[in-house]
């Protein structure tokens, strides 16, 4: 009798909305069981979803990633990814839960996205084709990131456009 089914919670919130709640457990550490929680985890699988369907809306050439904004969008991003990649060596996946969804919101789609969306959408030349570049690997980095903890968004986005790499995923 105390234990709680997850059943309804999926059928209310979503799969990965309770397997995001799980995921920010600790090892180790008791959990309490909150919808509210839930909720966020919906919340960010819905994110996830929007934002990579802005971005891969767009298309260009061929090209290098060269503007500055982009490059250091970037580097932030590989920063982020080491430090998801040592919470996970450390059997930390709440941490990197975490600190990876504080990125995608603050540096991701509420900063990176709204200044490059006019450039991305209706840009000309190298200034868009680094935009639109950008943006996919960013989301390509994303879904990578969140597939642990959203794993049927994640893959439902990743078969839209990134089946060239491998076909789920959960295999890339």
């Amino acid at each position: 009798g105390n234990t709680v089914t997850p059943s309804a919670h999926i059928d209310e919130f979503g799969a990965d909305a309770v397997r995001y709640w799980s995921g920010l457990a600790r090892y180790g550490a008791d959990t309490a069981f909150d919808t509210g929680i839930m909720k966020i985890g919906r919340r960010l699988a819905m994110k996830v979803f929007n934002a990579s369907k802005f971005a891969l809306q767009s298309s260009a050439d061929a090209g290098e990633i060269t503007e500055p904004l982009d490059l250091a969008f970037l580097a932030k991003l590989k920063a982020q990814c080491e430090d998801a990649r040592k919470a996970f060596e450390t059997w930390e996946p709440a941490s990197a839960l975490m600190d990876s969804e504080k990125f995608f919101w603050s540096n991701f789609t509420d900063s990176y996205v709204e200044l490059v969306k006019m450039r991305s959408l209706s840009g000309v030349g190298v200034s868009k084709a680094s935009a639109v570049h950008t943006l996919r690997f960013a989301v390509r980095t994303f879904l990578k990131l969140f597939a642990p903890f959203l794993p049927y968004t994640t893959d439902e986005v990743w078969r839209w456009a990134f089946t060239d790499e491998a076909p789920s995923v959960h295999q890339a």
